[in-house]
């Protein structure tokens, strides 16, 4: 089950996270993100490049659930509909419907 979206980029621009958690039998998710969790996730992202020379990551902010399942629908998408253009094609997607 999706828990939040890391929002992060690096020297290549956009690299968001989706942040996962397996559920119980009910169907949700036994933990949630704390904002100690975010912190510390985001700590990681922001330092794993640091001795990388040219290279960097930053992570501007956290979305809920709802913003990373977006996240994957239109990158789903994205896939599907764009994989078969040449790299020079301009490819653009609309936002899936929700389901």
């Amino acid at each position: 089950m999706i828990v939040a979206l890391m929002q992060m980029e690096d020297e290549n621009g956009l690299d968001s996270k989706v942040v996962i958690s397996p559920v119980d039998r009910s169907g949700r998710a036994p933990q949630r993100l704390t904002a100690e969790d975010e912190r510390r996730i985001g700590d990681y992202f922001k330092r794993y490049k640091q001795h990388e020379p040219g290279k960097f990551s930053k992570v501007p902010g956290w979305a809920g659930p709802e913003a990373g399942l977006t996240f994957v629908r239109m990158t789903h998408a994205f896939f599907r509909e764009c994989r078969r253009l040449p790299p020079s094609a301009a490819c653009k997607v609309r936002e899936p419907p929700a389901g």
